[in-house]
């Protein structure tokens, strides 16, 4: 476990280093090599899925030629088949994908926080704390679409569903169930009301009323999906309950964001409260918990109404305030690499060296 924490440190204090010389894009580029490495160098027992990549990197399909490639009948996304084949051209040593994927994901996630965050130290912090860095370590594929989709959301804010259109497509290319975005173009733009609020959650009672037969269609995307029906549900209750908890605090913290940001607030707070809405619908209809991964498209939000809530905090409250929201920060973090299997411990792969 004190691997991450030492990650923390150094990432959130590069970070600050950053704010302190804002025109340094040296510490930017520092904070993703941080990022990828440690992600990129991890073990094949670190992470629910790695071990499994690692195995079909080194024993499945073996593409000769992009034509092969594209004309594969593997069930896995042709984006992450291409970085497959890239990985391949450098070595076979399965800890290259790794990397090449850490870097499309880690790539994505800080060029959103250059362009989103009020606050980058608080992105930073929030973007691992909160899970969204290691989200990728158990959902590799996923991981690589959600870092995509976090950055389409500077594209709803500047009005552009061609642009947005565009970022889903590739993210689709990494796991199909990122097409799922694309209406929501419309529902991020629209400003946070009580009628509205109450729409989402209506929404997402619809959602639970038809769930099974949503898990159903989607198996259209993926026939994986349809094997979930049958699975149990298992745990996530806490999780929810966190959810919610945050979900209020960014609602009540809505009154304190000045008029000329309203808008930008807006489209991460209806993201955050899709996602929690989301959590909460799978969790209250029992349905297998892996279908909880899709409102990590939406919750990624966080990492930025986070910053924006400390920028409009006065002087007399930002320390008590800022100690209370580190404490909850750390307290997450162990929760997560506590409750979420395969993260500790961390180790580094052996064959790199």
């Amino acid at each position: 476990m004190i691997p991450y924490f030492i990650l923390l440190l150094i990432v959130v204090f590069l970070a600050f280093l950053k704010s302190k010389f804002k025109s340094s894009q040296a510490l930017n580029v520092t904070i993703g090599i941080v990022l990828i490495l440690f992600a990129g160098l991890r073990a094949g027992s670190v992470g629910a899925d790695t071990s499994s990549y690692f195995y079909f990197y080194q024993y499945g399909n073996d593409y000769q030629n992009i034509g092969e490639l594209l004309d594969s009948n593997s069930s896995v996304e042709i984006g992450f088949r291409l970085v497959e084949w890239i990985s391949k051209l450098i070595t076979n040593e399965p800890y290259i994908l790794l990397i090449i994927s850490s870097i499309i994901f880690v790539t994505f996630c800080v060029i959103s926080i250059e362009r989103l965050s009020a606050n980058h130290t608080i992105s930073y912090f929030s973007f691992v704390c909160f899970g969204i860095y290691t989200f990728s370590f158990n959902g590799l594929r996923q991981g690589i679409a959600v870092g995509i989709c976090t950055l389409a959301l500077y594209y709803v804010i500047h009005k552009s569903f061609i642009k947005y259109s565009f970022l889903v497509l590739l993210a689709f290319f990494f796991h199909k169930s990122a097409f799922l975005l694309l209406p929501f173009y419309f529902i991020l733009s629209r400003e946070f009301t009580k009628k509205y609020f109450l729409f989402i959650l209506f929404l997402g009672l619809l959602m639970g009323v038809f769930i099974k037969n949503l898990i159903a269609a989607s198996s259209i995307l993926n026939d994986r999906y349809a094997s979930y029906l049958e699975l149990e549900f298992t745990g996530g209750n806490s999780l929810a309950l966190i959810h919610v908890v945050f979900a209020s605090i960014f609602i009540y913290s809505r009154k304190n964001i000045r008029n000329n940001y309203l808008f930008i607030y807006d489209v991460f707070l209806n993201s955050y409260v899709i996602g929690a809405t989301i959590f909460l619908t799978i969790i209250f209809t029992s349905v297998y918990i892996e279908i909880t991964r899709i409102a990590f498209y939406f919750t990624t939000s966080q990492i930025f109404l986070w910053a924006m809530i400390f920028e409009t905090l006065k002087n007399n409250n930002k320390r008590l305030i800022t100690a209370g929201f580190v404490a909850l920060g750390l307290i997450y973090f162990y929760f997560i690499l506590n409750q979420i299997v395969f993260l500790i411990p961390y180790e580094i792969n052996n064959n790199i060296f």
